[in-house]
Formats: C-alpha cells, structure tokens, sequence
C-alpha cells in the first residue's frame, strides 16, 4: 500500500466503531513526516515516534500524534512488546500491522513506531514496533491467548509478504556478549542499553518478538541516594539497582526481561508450535 500524503482526517466518533482505514491513512502520514511538518504540527524539533492510542480512547476522539514516544494510557499493562521489521519493508507493513492490532476483536493495545525520519538515522534495532496490551489482557489466561494468536497471525503475514526483521540484534542475555564486542559505531544504542541492565527476552520461535517488562526502573546504585536505599525500598517504586541486576544476569538471565519478578504472561508463548 502507497504511503499517503494527507491533510488530517476524523478517525473516531463516540457514536461509531473506529473507522481503522482512515486510522492507518493518518498513521502512514504521521510516518513519512519532514522534520519541518513534525516541528509545525507537533512542536517537536527531534525525529519522532509516532503514538497510537488504544481502541477505547481513539473513539472517543484521541488522535495519534508524532514526538517523544510514550505507549502508557490508562489501562496499560507491564510488558512491552517488540517488533522487528526491516526498516526498508515499513511502509510495505505498515497498514497491515495496524489492521491487526486494531481490528474489531483484537485485545486493546497502546502502539508507538519509529517514523522514517527515525530510521533514516541512527535508532533502536529490532524495535520498529512497541505495543503495550492492557492490564486486563495480561492478567486473564483468554486474553493471553488471543495475543499469542495475534503475533501468529503476524509472523505468517510477514513470512507470506517476504518481511525480514531488521539486521543486528536487540539485547537478550544470549546477544550481550556480541553487542559487547561491536566495533566502535555499531549499534551504539545498544551498547547504551547494555550500561543500563535493559534486555528483552526473544519470544522462542520468532525473529520477530521480543519483550521486557516496562515498567522495571534500572538504578544506579553508585549514586548515593540510590545506595542508600534497601533493595525492597527500591521495589517498592519498580527499581532495581545495578548490583541487583548483575547478580540477576549472572545467576538467572533468564529473569532479566522482568527482574522484577511480576507474573509474565507470554512466558508461555512459543511460536514455532
């Protein structure tokens, strides 16, 4: 599909069900973007994300916006997935991914992606997509489910249209040791992350996903205020300290998506099933 190039458009009504074409017409705008356009109509002066709300809130008349790239809303849950998609191939995706997230049926998800001005520089790898489902889908087994089958039902589309996931790697426990040893200039974002305990944990059978609790706060505890504080004090506003994380790394990587313990709903995803 032709990214367009359109004047704003109504996409919600609190008297209709959200009209998704018109939604992913705005969004394929909001995506190709100049940095003079993003500036005039958004007052932000540095390659934006572009934020689509949930469902919920665009009919009742939310509009998507382009700048600093937050997914929370109200019903948010903990857990933000990635998505990985050949930055030369999102215009070729774009419309589909956000047919599927925004469909009639689909759980509600919060969604951010990287514009073309940001991947036509220096960006996050792997991370094209960022979507929040909501509370409620996190913590009901049905609705968990229901995104299991909707990354299913992604992952086949892009393997049907040709889509590859972008090329390098997204930090997990088992790419540090790469990212680490990367010549001065590559990857940089990712190095910055590796300084900071930030990983994601690939979902098994998909180069595609990945996911890390996104609420979990990395503290620097060589900062004094930081050492000062107890590691249940730290927990207590979704903080867990340097030393913390390390051990974590060392003694049970595989927590180092979600260190802060919170049950994990797409534990038990596997898409090679």
């Amino acid at each position: 599909m032709a990214i367009a190039n359109c004047k704003n458009q109504d996409i919600s009504s609190p008297e209709r069900a959200l009209d998704t074409s018109a939604l992913i017409t705005e969004c394929e705008r909001l995506f190709c973007l100049s940095q003079e356009e993003c500036i005039r109509e958004f007052r932000w002066d540095r390659d934006p994300w572009v934020m689509v709300p949930p469902k919920s809130d665009l009919v009742a008349g939310t509009k998507p916006t382009a700048g600093a790239g937050s997914t929370s809303y109200d019903a948010a849950g903990h857990f933000k997935i990635h998505i990985s998609v050949s930055p030369a191939q999102m215009k070729q995706v774009l419309a589909n991914v956000l047919e599927m997230l925004y469909q009639e049926k689909a759980p509600l998800v919060g969604l951010k992606f990287q514009s073309e001005l940001m991947l036509n520089k220096e960006h996050q790898i792997g991370k094209q997509f960022a979507l929040i489902f909501s509370k409620e889908t996190e913590q009901n087994e049905v609705r968990s489910h229901a995104v299991e089958q909707l990354l299913a039902k992604l992952q086949r589309l892009f393997i049907e249209k040709g889509i590859e996931p972008e090329k390098g790697m997204v930090l997990t426990p088992e790419t540090r040791e790469q990212i680490a040893r990367l010549p001065e200039g590559e990857q940089e974002l990712e190095k910055k992350n590796l300084e900071r305990r930030k990983y994601d944990r690939q979902i098994p059978g998909s180069k595609y996903f990945c996911y890390r609790n996104e609420d979990c706060i990395p503290a620097d505890d060589t900062e004094d205020w930081i050492a000062e504080m107890t590691p249940s004090e730290l927990r207590a506003q979704n903080m867990v300290s340097f030393t913390e994380l390390d051990k974590i790394l060392t003694e049970k990587p595989e927590k180092m998506h979600n260190p802060l313990g919170l049950s994990d709903p797409y534990q038990q995803i596997d898409l090679s099933r």
